[in-house]
Protein backbone atom coordinates (compact mmCIF):
# COMPACT_ATOMS: atom_id res chain seq x y z
CA UNK A 1 0.00 0.00 0.00
CA UNK A 2 1.26 3.45 -0.59
CA UNK A 3 1.81 5.37 2.48
CA UNK A 4 -0.02 8.80 3.11
CA UNK A 5 2.24 9.61 5.30
CA UNK A 6 1.40 13.36 7.24
CA UNK A 7 3.80 13.40 9.91
CA UNK A 8 6.56 14.92 8.27
CA UNK A 9 4.04 18.50 8.07
CA UNK A 10 2.30 18.13 11.11
CA UNK A 11 4.96 17.76 13.60
CA UNK A 12 6.42 19.85 16.59
CA UNK A 13 8.37 22.58 18.35
CA UNK A 14 8.23 21.52 21.25
CA UNK A 15 8.78 18.20 22.89
CA UNK A 16 9.22 18.49 26.30
CA UNK A 17 5.72 18.86 27.67
CA UNK A 18 6.46 22.03 29.74
CA UNK A 19 3.67 22.97 32.11
CA UNK A 20 2.80 26.15 32.03
CA UNK A 21 0.31 28.10 34.76
CA UNK A 22 -3.43 28.49 34.73
CA UNK A 23 -4.25 31.92 33.38
CA UNK A 24 -5.60 33.99 35.74
CA UNK A 25 -7.02 37.25 35.19
CA UNK A 26 -5.42 40.64 34.65
CA UNK A 27 -5.32 43.29 37.11
CA UNK A 28 -4.34 45.66 34.77
CA UNK A 29 -7.38 47.89 33.00
CA UNK A 30 -8.06 46.51 29.34
CA UNK A 31 -10.25 47.37 26.35
CA UNK A 32 -13.50 45.53 25.25
CA UNK A 33 -14.47 43.57 22.00
CA UNK A 34 -18.32 42.68 21.04
CA UNK A 35 -17.68 39.40 19.59
CA UNK A 36 -20.25 36.94 17.64
CA UNK A 37 -20.44 33.78 16.27
CA UNK A 38 -21.76 34.04 12.70
CA UNK A 39 -24.54 32.61 11.49
CA UNK A 40 -23.36 29.19 10.19
CA UNK A 41 -22.07 27.97 13.81
CA UNK A 42 -25.97 26.71 14.36
CA UNK A 43 -27.09 26.42 18.12
CA UNK A 44 -30.35 24.46 19.17
CA UNK A 45 -32.63 26.45 21.72
CA UNK A 46 -30.87 25.85 25.09
CA UNK A 47 -27.39 24.97 23.90
CA UNK A 48 -24.42 27.20 24.79
CA UNK A 49 -21.34 27.73 23.40
CA UNK A 50 -18.63 28.69 25.94
CA UNK A 51 -15.21 30.45 24.52
CA UNK A 52 -12.89 30.18 27.41
CA UNK A 53 -10.58 32.91 29.18
CA UNK A 54 -7.51 33.67 26.72
CA UNK A 55 -9.21 33.04 23.37
CA UNK A 56 -6.92 34.80 20.66
CA UNK A 57 -8.19 36.68 17.91
CA UNK A 58 -5.91 38.28 15.44
CA UNK A 59 -6.76 41.72 12.81
CA UNK A 60 -8.70 40.54 9.60
CA UNK A 61 -8.38 44.32 8.26
CA UNK A 62 -11.86 47.02 7.77
CA UNK A 63 -14.76 45.06 6.56
CA UNK A 64 -17.80 46.86 6.38
CA UNK A 65 -19.94 43.34 6.91
CA UNK A 66 -21.57 42.54 10.28
CA UNK A 67 -19.82 40.37 12.11
CA UNK A 68 -22.60 37.44 12.47
CA UNK A 69 -22.17 37.62 8.30
CA UNK A 70 -20.17 34.11 7.37
CA UNK A 71 -16.45 35.55 6.33
CA UNK A 72 -16.01 34.55 2.45
CA UNK A 73 -13.25 35.30 0.20
CA UNK A 74 -14.75 37.96 -1.67
CA UNK A 75 -14.99 39.70 1.16
CA UNK A 76 -13.34 43.41 0.81
CA UNK A 77 -10.73 43.37 3.90
CA UNK A 78 -8.15 45.74 3.80
CA UNK A 79 -5.59 47.39 6.32
CA UNK A 80 -5.09 44.22 8.40
CA UNK A 81 -2.44 44.36 10.96
CA UNK A 82 -0.75 41.49 11.90
CA UNK A 83 -1.74 42.62 16.18
CA UNK A 84 -3.93 39.85 18.03
CA UNK A 85 -5.88 40.10 21.10
CA UNK A 86 -6.71 37.34 23.89
CA UNK A 87 -10.23 37.54 26.17
CA UNK A 88 -9.88 38.30 29.44
CA UNK A 89 -12.69 36.46 30.72
CA UNK A 90 -15.05 33.75 29.75
CA UNK A 91 -17.32 34.64 26.70
CA UNK A 92 -20.45 32.39 26.15
CA UNK A 93 -22.86 32.30 22.86
CA UNK A 94 -26.38 31.08 22.70
CA UNK A 95 -29.21 30.86 20.01
CA UNK A 96 -31.45 33.84 21.55
CA UNK A 97 -27.50 35.75 22.54
CA UNK A 98 -25.23 35.32 19.35
CA UNK A 99 -23.07 38.17 20.44
CA UNK A 100 -21.47 38.85 24.14
CA UNK A 101 -18.80 41.81 24.84
CA UNK A 102 -16.01 40.91 26.93
CA UNK A 103 -12.63 42.46 28.56
CA UNK A 104 -9.76 41.91 26.02
CA UNK A 105 -5.73 42.84 26.25
CA UNK A 106 -3.57 43.01 22.99
CA UNK A 107 -1.35 39.52 22.40
CA UNK A 108 2.53 40.31 21.63
CA UNK A 109 5.20 36.87 20.07
CA UNK A 110 7.62 36.27 17.24
CA UNK A 111 4.75 37.23 14.75
CA UNK A 112 3.07 40.03 16.32
CA UNK A 113 4.34 43.06 17.88
CA UNK A 114 1.72 45.45 18.01
CA UNK A 115 0.71 46.66 21.47
CA UNK A 116 -2.39 48.41 21.19
CA UNK A 117 -5.22 48.92 18.78
CA UNK A 118 -7.89 51.64 18.69
CA UNK A 119 -12.01 50.81 18.37
CA UNK A 120 -12.00 53.93 15.75
CA UNK A 121 -10.11 51.71 13.71
CA UNK A 122 -13.24 49.32 13.13
CA UNK A 123 -11.40 46.70 12.33
CA UNK A 124 -12.85 43.24 12.59
CA UNK A 125 -10.74 40.57 14.18
CA UNK A 126 -11.32 36.32 13.51
CA UNK A 127 -10.52 34.09 16.30
CA UNK A 128 -7.61 31.73 15.69
CA UNK A 129 -6.32 30.16 18.92
CA UNK A 130 -7.18 28.96 22.63
CA UNK A 131 -3.96 29.68 24.55
CA UNK A 132 -5.42 28.10 28.07
CA UNK A 133 -7.33 24.84 27.46
CA UNK A 134 -8.24 22.53 29.78
CA UNK A 135 -9.27 18.84 28.54
CA UNK A 136 -13.47 18.15 29.24
CA UNK A 137 -14.81 15.00 28.28
CA UNK A 138 -18.09 17.00 27.81
CA UNK A 139 -18.24 17.73 24.20
CA UNK A 140 -19.27 21.41 23.36
CA UNK A 141 -21.83 22.54 20.72
CA UNK A 142 -19.53 23.13 18.13
CA UNK A 143 -15.65 22.19 18.84
CA UNK A 144 -13.30 25.33 18.92
CA UNK A 145 -11.08 24.01 16.42
CA UNK A 146 -14.57 24.03 14.15
CA UNK A 147 -14.88 27.79 14.94
CA UNK A 148 -11.91 28.99 13.86
CA UNK A 149 -11.30 26.43 10.71
CA UNK A 150 -14.45 27.74 9.38
CA UNK A 151 -13.53 31.62 10.45
CA UNK A 152 -17.60 31.10 12.71
CA UNK A 153 -16.13 33.90 15.31
CA UNK A 154 -15.59 37.62 14.72
CA UNK A 155 -15.22 40.78 16.83
CA UNK A 156 -14.90 44.21 16.45
CA UNK A 157 -13.19 46.79 19.51
CA UNK A 158 -15.92 48.79 21.13
CA UNK A 159 -13.16 50.81 23.30
CA UNK A 160 -9.50 50.22 22.94
CA UNK A 161 -7.48 47.60 23.80
CA UNK A 162 -3.50 47.47 24.89
CA UNK A 163 -1.57 46.09 28.26
CA UNK A 164 -0.08 43.70 25.94
CA UNK A 165 0.09 40.02 27.59
CA UNK A 166 3.54 38.02 25.65
CA UNK A 167 3.04 35.11 24.51
CA UNK A 168 5.76 32.38 25.67
CA UNK A 169 8.26 31.65 23.60
CA UNK A 170 8.13 28.01 22.11
CA UNK A 171 11.76 27.28 20.17
CA UNK A 172 14.29 24.60 20.59
CA UNK A 173 17.28 23.73 19.50
CA UNK A 174 17.69 20.95 16.52
CA UNK A 175 19.48 18.44 19.15
CA UNK A 176 17.15 19.27 21.73
CA UNK A 177 13.91 19.01 19.71
CA UNK A 178 15.51 15.74 18.57
CA UNK A 179 16.07 14.32 21.68
CA UNK A 180 13.29 15.34 23.31
CA UNK A 181 11.25 13.81 20.08
CA UNK A 182 13.05 10.03 21.00
CA UNK A 183 11.81 10.29 24.51
CA UNK A 184 8.49 10.85 23.60
CA UNK A 185 8.56 7.74 21.13
CA UNK A 186 10.13 5.82 23.90
CA UNK A 187 7.31 6.13 25.78
CA UNK A 188 4.72 5.32 23.34
CA UNK A 189 6.96 2.00 23.26
CA UNK A 190 6.83 1.19 26.87
CA UNK A 191 2.94 2.30 26.67
CA UNK A 192 1.98 -0.07 23.17
CA UNK A 193 4.96 -1.91 22.47
CA UNK A 194 7.27 -1.67 19.27
CA UNK A 195 10.50 -0.67 18.09
CA UNK A 196 12.55 2.23 16.88
CA UNK A 197 12.97 2.00 13.51
CA UNK A 198 15.17 4.43 12.69
CA UNK A 199 15.02 8.95 13.63
CA UNK A 200 15.52 11.91 11.14
CA UNK A 201 15.30 15.20 12.60
CA UNK A 202 11.57 15.77 12.48
CA UNK A 203 10.21 12.37 13.02
CA UNK A 204 11.19 9.02 14.82
CA UNK A 205 9.69 5.90 13.07
CA UNK A 206 8.61 2.90 15.07
CA UNK A 207 7.94 -0.84 14.01
CA UNK A 208 4.89 -2.32 15.51
CA UNK A 209 2.78 -5.60 13.95
CA UNK A 210 -0.47 -3.55 14.25
CA UNK A 211 0.60 -0.79 11.74
CA UNK A 212 1.95 -0.32 8.33
CA UNK A 213 3.71 2.89 9.41
CA UNK A 214 4.23 4.31 12.88
CA UNK A 215 5.83 7.40 14.01
CA UNK A 216 6.00 10.67 16.42
CA UNK A 217 6.38 13.66 14.30
CA UNK A 218 8.37 16.62 15.70
CA UNK A 219 9.21 19.27 13.62
CA UNK A 220 6.72 22.34 12.99
CA UNK A 221 4.75 22.68 16.56
CA UNK A 222 3.49 20.05 18.66
CA UNK A 223 3.68 16.30 18.73
CA UNK A 224 1.66 14.27 16.79
CA UNK A 225 1.09 10.38 16.49
CA UNK A 226 0.74 8.93 12.99
CA UNK A 227 -0.46 5.37 11.98
CA UNK A 228 -1.44 3.91 8.71
CA UNK A 229 -3.37 0.51 7.94
CA UNK A 230 -4.00 -1.72 5.11
CA UNK A 231 -7.34 -2.61 4.09
CA UNK A 232 -9.84 0.79 4.70
CA UNK A 233 -10.89 0.20 7.96
CA UNK A 234 -7.99 -0.49 10.93
CA UNK A 235 -7.99 -3.61 12.35
CA UNK A 236 -9.35 -3.60 16.01
CA UNK A 237 -5.74 -4.23 17.07
CA UNK A 238 -4.82 -1.42 14.99
CA UNK A 239 -7.93 1.15 16.46
CA UNK A 240 -6.30 -0.29 19.94
CA UNK A 241 -3.06 1.05 19.19
CA UNK A 242 -4.26 4.17 17.56
CA UNK A 243 -6.36 4.96 20.63
CA UNK A 244 -3.51 3.93 23.42
CA UNK A 245 -0.82 5.85 21.78
CA UNK A 246 -2.28 9.06 21.04
CA UNK A 247 -3.55 8.51 25.16
CA UNK A 248 -0.07 8.93 25.78
CA UNK A 249 0.71 11.83 23.20
CA UNK A 250 -2.05 14.24 23.90
CA UNK A 251 -3.45 12.97 27.26
CA UNK A 252 -6.90 13.32 25.52
CA UNK A 253 -9.36 10.75 27.01
CA UNK A 254 -9.64 6.97 25.04
CA UNK A 255 -13.39 7.10 24.69
CA UNK A 256 -13.16 10.89 22.70
CA UNK A 257 -9.92 9.46 20.96
CA UNK A 258 -11.66 6.67 19.86
CA UNK A 259 -15.05 8.64 18.59
CA UNK A 260 -12.89 11.32 16.98
CA UNK A 261 -10.71 8.29 15.02
CA UNK A 262 -13.57 6.51 13.80
CA UNK A 263 -15.33 9.62 13.08
CA UNK A 264 -12.64 11.01 11.14
CA UNK A 265 -12.27 7.70 8.94
CA UNK A 266 -15.97 7.32 8.32
CA UNK A 267 -15.83 11.01 6.94
CA UNK A 268 -13.12 9.77 4.53
CA UNK A 269 -14.50 6.84 3.01
CA UNK A 270 -17.75 9.15 2.24
CA UNK A 271 -17.53 9.85 -2.36
CA UNK A 272 -17.16 13.63 -1.17
CA UNK A 273 -14.40 13.43 0.96
CA UNK A 274 -12.31 12.72 -1.52
CA UNK A 275 -10.51 10.23 0.77
CA UNK A 276 -9.33 12.68 3.52
CA UNK A 277 -10.63 14.35 6.72
CA UNK A 278 -9.99 16.57 9.55
CA UNK A 279 -11.67 15.88 12.63
CA UNK A 280 -11.83 18.20 16.15
CA UNK A 281 -12.99 16.76 19.02
CA UNK A 282 -12.44 18.41 22.48
CA UNK A 283 -8.78 19.97 21.96
CA UNK A 284 -7.44 17.17 20.05
CA UNK A 285 -7.24 17.05 15.99
CA UNK A 286 -7.71 14.40 13.81
CA UNK A 287 -6.67 14.20 9.93
CA UNK A 288 -6.83 11.01 8.09
CA UNK A 289 -6.70 9.58 4.66
CA UNK A 290 -8.88 6.20 4.16
CA UNK A 291 -9.91 4.79 0.73
CA UNK A 292 -11.56 0.85 -0.61
CA UNK A 293 -9.11 1.39 -3.86
CA UNK A 294 -6.92 -1.11 -4.78
CA UNK A 295 -7.56 -2.59 -1.82
CA UNK A 296 -7.82 0.18 0.71
CA UNK A 297 -5.49 1.83 2.87
CA UNK A 298 -5.92 4.34 5.78
CA UNK A 299 -3.94 6.62 7.69
CA UNK A 300 -4.37 9.25 10.79
CA UNK A 301 -2.52 11.65 12.13
CA UNK A 302 -3.49 12.86 15.69
CA UNK A 303 -2.20 16.31 18.26
CA UNK A 304 -3.65 18.30 20.64
CA UNK A 305 -4.96 21.53 18.79
CA UNK A 306 -4.93 22.72 22.11
CA UNK A 307 -3.73 23.45 25.25
CA UNK A 308 -0.70 21.75 27.38
CA UNK A 309 0.50 18.27 26.54
CA UNK A 310 0.88 16.05 29.77
CA UNK A 311 4.38 16.56 31.71
CA UNK A 312 6.24 13.27 31.04
CA UNK A 313 8.66 14.37 33.04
Amino acid sequence: MKSYSLAAVLICAVLSFPATAQYVAPSVPTGRAKICITTDARLRSGQKLILPPMTAFSDAGVSANDLRKPWSLSDTEAKATDASFVTSEEVSFSKERPCSEASVRMLIGPLSKVKEAKAADRHIWHMDDVLDYTLVKVRPPIELGELIDNIWVRAVLVSDAAHPYERPARSLSDADRMARCLKVANGVISVVGGTIKRQTNSVVMITHAAASEMSIGCSLRDPDLFVSWDGALPTKPTLALVVEASQYVTGASPENLKDGTVKCIREALKPSSQETAAVHLTGSKFECQAFQRDGGGGSITILRRFGDYPNRD
